[in-house]
């Protein structure tokens, strides 16, 4: 299109276009009238500038020292979508967006548990998508966080601590990630197994 534009410009100015290639593009891609009142009018012609990008279109360079193969170079390539994905979810899902922090040492101690939940959440992403025995409806990490955030530990008085009775979508997924469900921590679950058998 930059190419484009300099051949408008250099026709509009009646310059002469040494370069054949380009002349022949200039002719191809553009209408030029010349008239003793208006001067020169050059009008472009939008459907073969729109079928000369339409051929161009899809191709990309990729210049670098590190690759010298073409496959190593397109796998890098593919990887960065996934990269960029994961410092989207920290900025946004994970709250990284700014570091109001006073000191050093503190900065680097969000920015090291930012790095260690963003490793948990590659696990989980990693189990959604691999794992068979996951239910079907949890399809991304914050739907899965969404779903067993009602797990609550519950503690009344002196009385033994023990947690709220998890729903059947809970016990999927629980299950699904692997998770022991102590029935002396679950009180409720003994209910839950017998109603299942």
């Amino acid at each position: 299109m930059s190419t484009l534009k300099s051949l408008e410009k250099k026709l509009s100015l009646e310059e002469k276009i040494k370069d054949p290639a380009l002349e022949e593009l200039a002719q191809l891609c553009f209408d030029v009238k010349k008239t003793p009142v208006r001067g020169v009018r050059v009008t472009p012609k939008l459907e073969q500038i729109s079928e000369l990008r339409n051929v161009d279109a899809g191709y990309f360079a990729i210049l670098s020292t590190q690759f010298k193969n073409p496959n190593d170079a397109l796998i890098a390539y593919k990887l960065r979508d996934g990269v960029e994905k994961r410092f989207d979810d920290l900025k946004n899902d994970a709250d990284l967006k700014r570091l109001r922090m006073h000191s050093c040492h503190t900065r680097q101690s969000r920015l090291f548990v930012q790095f260690i939940a963003e490793i948990l959440r590659c696990y989980l992403l990693n189990e959604i998508q691999s794992n068979g025995e996951m239910p079907k409806y949890v399809k991304t990490v914050t739907g899965l966080l969404d779903e067993v955030a009602s797990i609550r530990r519950v503690s009344i008085g002196n009385h033994r601590k023990f947690y709220k009775r998890p729903t059947k979508h809970q016990l999927q997924i629980m299950q699904a990630l692997g998770v022991r469900l102590n029935p002396n921590q679950w009180p409720s679950l003994s209910d839950l197994k017998d109603t299942q058998s």
